[in-house]
C-alpha cells in the first residue's frame, strides 16, 4: 500500500498477478467509487512482466524526488525461463509517476549469475541494470533481456521489504529466495534448495549501485536451520522471516517458523512456531480434513506491523495458511472461480520487538 504519508504517492494499492511470464502489476485506489469497480485498465506495464509476487515502493525519503518500486519474480528453473527469478527494480524521476520510468535487474559486476556463488559472510558490488524499452516488451522478451544482460537467477523471489527508520535504513532492502529441488531431496546446481534471505544495500544518491549479502542460509545445516523462507516483516531492528515448509523436502526437522533476525549483530533465532497438534484427535478431526502431515503443512503468510495504525506499540497483524483446513464453505469465497477449499487466519501478536 503506497501512501502520500510515507511514499510520496497514493493512496494506491500495488498488487501483483502471478500468473505466467505475461503477469502485470496492477493499482487499485482502494478509495475509490464503486463505478471503478471492474476496470481493466489499471495495468501497470512500465513495470514490466512476470510471474511476480510483489511490488514494493521504497519511502519517499529514501530517494527524494524519485520514485523507486522493487519487485520479486516467483520464477523456477524448471518452467524454462532462462532468467530465472529476479529482483527488478522500476525507477522513475517524478514521485508517482508510474508510467513513464526505467526498468532495471540486479546484477553482479563481475557478470557471474549463479546464486550459490554468492556466498554467507561476503560482500558484492551490484548494479542494477536497465532493461530497455521495458514497457513495450513481452514478457518473454524481458524474460531473454535480463539473462542477456547477466542478471543475478536466484531461486523464486518471493518477498521483499525495507528496513524502517531512517532514510540510511530506508536504503537496505531485504528480500528471500524461496528454494527448490526437482526431487525434494537434492538441490538444482547453482540454485539454493532450502532457502535465503538477502540483503542489498543501495547507494545513498543512487539506487542503481550497492553490495548484496547473504544474511540468512537455509543450505548449510539442511532441515534444521531456514526452510523455505518466503515472507519478511522488517522493522527499524529486526527482519522477521516467516516459512512456508509446504515444499515437504524429506530432511525437514522442523515445522515453519518464523525467524527474528537481529540487525546489529547479524545473528537469528526461532521467534515463534505453531502447535499443530497432531496428536490431538479433538484438534485432527478440525483442522485435518486431507492425510497430510508432514513438517511444514502449515505456512506462515504475512506480518504486517500495525503499531502505529491502532496506537499500541508492538502490535503486528499474522496470516496464518493451515494448508490442512478445508472445507466446503471455503471454495470460491469471492466469487472468483477458485476450486481451492483451504483455510486460513489472520491473528493479533503483541509485544513484538521492533
Amino acid at each position: 500500500m503506497a501512501t502520500a504519508e510515507e511514499h510520496g504517492f497514493g493512496p494506491m494499492f500495488l498488487t501483483a498477478q502471478e500468473s505466467g511470464v505475461e503477469s502485470m502489476i496492477i493499482g487499485i485506489n482502494p478509495l475509490a467509487a464503486a463505478s471503478e469497480k471492474g476496470r481493466t485498465d489499471r495495468t501497470l506495464p512500465a513495470l514490466g512482466k512476470a510471474s511476480m509476487e510483489n511490488a514494493v515502493p521504497l519511502p519517499k525519503a529514501a530517494y527524494p524526488g524519485k520514485t523507486v518500486i522493487f519487485m520479486g519474480e516467483d520464477q523456477s528453473w524448471e518452467t524454462g525461463h532462462v532468467s530465472a527469478g529476479q529482483l527488478v527494480m522500476y525507477v522513475s524521476n517524478t514521485v508517482g509517476d508510474l508510467q513513464n520510468g526505467k526498468l532495471y535487474a540486479v546484477k553482479r559486476k563481475d557478470n557471474n549469475q549463479v546464486e550459490t556463488d554468492i556466498v554467507k559472510g561476503q560482500s558484492y558490488d551490484v548494479e542494477f541494470v536497465e532493461i530497455p524499452n521495458a514497457k513495450n516488451l513481452t514478457g518473454a522478451q524481458i524474460n531473454t533481456t535480463v539473462n542477456d544482460l547477466k542478471a543475478i537467477r536466484f531461486s523464486r523471489v518471493e518477498d521483499i521489504d525495507y528496513r524502517k527508520g531512517s532514510a540510511q535504513n530506508n536504503r537496505e532492502v531485504y528480500f528471500t529466495a524461496t528454494g527448490q529441488s526437482p526431487d525434494k531431496i537434492n538441490p538444482q546446481p547453482g540454485y539454493t534448495m532450502w532457502g535465503r534471505v538477502y540483503r542489498v544495500v543501495l547507494d545513498n544518491a543512487d539506487p542503481t549501485k550497492g553490495k548484496i549479502e547473504v544474511i540468512a542460509e537455509g543450505d548449510t545445516n539442511p532441515g534444521n536451520d531456514l526452510i523455505n523462507p518466503d515472507n519478511l516483516c522488517v522493522t527499524e531492528n529486526y527482519v522477521y522471516i516467516q516459512e512456508d515448509g509446504d515444499s515437504y523436502y524429506t530432511a525437514a526437522k522442523h515445522d515453519s517458523y518464523i525467524w527474528q533476525y537481529n540487525i546489529a549483530n547479524k545473528t537469528y533465532k526461532p521467534f515463534l512456531n505453531m502447535d499443530h497438534k497432531r496428536d490431538d484427535a479433538t484438534w485432527v478431526s478440525r483442522f485435518y480434513q486431507n492425510t497430510e502431515r508432514r513438517f511444514g503443512c502449515w505456512e506462515f503468510g504475512a506480518m504486517v506491523d500495525i503499531s502505529s495504525v491502532i496506537g499500541v506499540p508492538n502490535t503486528f497483524l499474522l496470516n496464518i495458511h493451515p494448508h490442512t483446513w478445508q472445507k466446503d464453505k471455503f471454495v470460491n469465497p469471492d466469487g472468483g472461480g477458485s476450486t481451492n477449499k483451504e483455510g486460513g487466519q489472520t491473528v493479533i501478536l503483541t509485544n513484538v520487538p521492533r
